[in-house]
């Protein structure tokens, strides 16, 4: 499994985001610089966030955290930001393979997808600005 750099950045931005909440809405630009990202790709990370509501933006002020951080898992932050969060293509909604029902490797796949989704539910970006 490969996690994009838009996973990867995404889930820097909302430890960002959990870090400072408490100083109200962050720019999109303050949160590339300490995180030493560009800014364009992170506006589009942000937009995808905010359209998955795991952020919300103040117009002119920028964005918060739209759940608290104790309610935000690694595994929704996969699921909002991957394009593809299953360990294997055949196992995505809507696809369709011919050898399903004969597959000796689907139930193994179906069980790694699993146990990714279950260990990154373990893990809330609380767990991850405490350390």
């Amino acid at each position: 499994m490969h996690l994009s750099a838009q996973t990867r950045y995404g889930t820097r931005a909302l430890i960002d985001l959990a870090s400072e909440r408490q100083d109200g809405p962050i720019s999109v630009a303050s949160i590339a610089r300490r995180q030493d990202l560009s800014v364009k790709f992170l506006e589009q990370i942000m937009s995808r966030l905010k359209a998955t509501s795991l952020v919300r933006v103040v117009r002119g002020r920028g964005y918060s955290l739209a759940r608290d951080p104790r309610d935000i898992s690694l595994n929704d932050i996969l699921q909002a930001l991957e394009v593809s969060e299953k360990v294997v293509h055949c196992l995505e909604p809507g696809k369709d393979c011919s050898r399903e029902e004969c597959c000796p490797t689907r139930r193994i796949w179906q069980g790694l997808d699993r146990v990714v989704s279950d260990y990154l539910a373990e893990f809330t970006l609380a767990d991850l600005v405490a350390g």
